[in-house]
């Protein structure tokens, strides 16, 4: 078996929570890349994440998973690559932070405190 990993991306976007939410709806329109990831994991919980600020609104997206299959290594990092592709695209549309840009750390779930 597999073991379980988490994924926090983020990307602090200088745009309302109503403005960002629309620009990742807007790329997630015809992509399916999120539901063929979900088909590699055995488990997989997906949470979007909407922080406003005084001047920003940060972008937080969490993915618990579980590669069912293949190499573990390729499906953790092909997760995590779609993930920054994901904030860089929504970052096109937006003004974003760019040291806040498509910001991320994959970890086993077990090394989690």
């Amino acid at each position: 078996m597999s073991e379980p990993y988490h994924l926090r991306c983020w990307t602090r976007f200088y745009a309302s929570p109503e403005e960002v939410r629309a620009a990742v709806r807007a790329l997630d329109e015809g992509d399916r890349s999120l539901s063929l990831s979900r088909s590699l994991c055995a488990d997989w919980e997906h949470e979007e994440i909407l922080e406003p600020a005084s001047d920003a609104t940060r972008l937080l997206e969490t993915v618990s998973f579980t590669p069912r299959f293949g190499p573990e290594r390729l499906v953790r990092r092909a997760i995590l690559e779609l993930f920054l592709r994901r904030h860089r695209r929504a970052a096109r549309s937006l003004p974003t932070d760019r040291r806040a840009t498509a910001v991320a750390i994959l970890r086993a779930r077990d090394l989690e405190l």
